[in-house]
């Protein structure tokens, strides 16, 4: 995907890339609240991280370009660290929140190790759901631009 990203935005913009990238996100995120104890990985786990891998791709860049191309030349420097800092931040809440989410379910969950695993699977990445449905809300709201080119 980040091969296509320099031929997809002079063609259709960050915008438009990045919603896409937070939809297909989503939709991997969506397929794997369906795991159960039998799941197998091919094909439900490998059309996820397709998806998912495609989509956080689709994502990050033009969502960069997007931040950036609101910034002034003179505070690109300060903007940029700020960025960076804020997504490994961002990164590490996250992830915070749905191990906690994880812990949670499975320690309440009945029945084998097995279904307590797969329960605290689930709740975590419908966690994940609702942070990737929060991000095509984000993506939405940016107004159209494009970069210059």
């Amino acid at each position: 995907m980040v091969r296509l990203i320099p031929r997809l935005l002079p063609r259709f913009g960050p915008k438009p890339v990045t919603v896409i990238g937070a939809v297909l996100m989503a939709a991997g995120l969506v397929l794997l609240t369906q795991l159960t104890v039998d799941t197998a990985y091919f094909p439900m786990l490998f059309i996820a991280m397709i998806l998912m891998g495609s989509g956080i791709g689709l994502f990050f860049s033009p969502f960069n370009v997007i931040i950036m191309s609101s910034i002034a030349p003179t505070e690109a420097g300060a903007a940029g660290g700020a960025l960076q800092t804020l997504q490994q931040t961002g990164g590490s809440l996250g992830l915070a929140i749905l191990v906690t989410i994880f812990g949670t379910a499975s320690r309440n969950a009945e029945g084998s190790a097995q279904h307590a695993l797969v329960s605290g699977i689930i709740a975590a990445f419908t966690g994940a759901v609702v942070i990737a449905a929060l991000s095509i809300v984000v993506a939405l709201t940016f107004r159209s631009t494009r970069p210059a080119g």
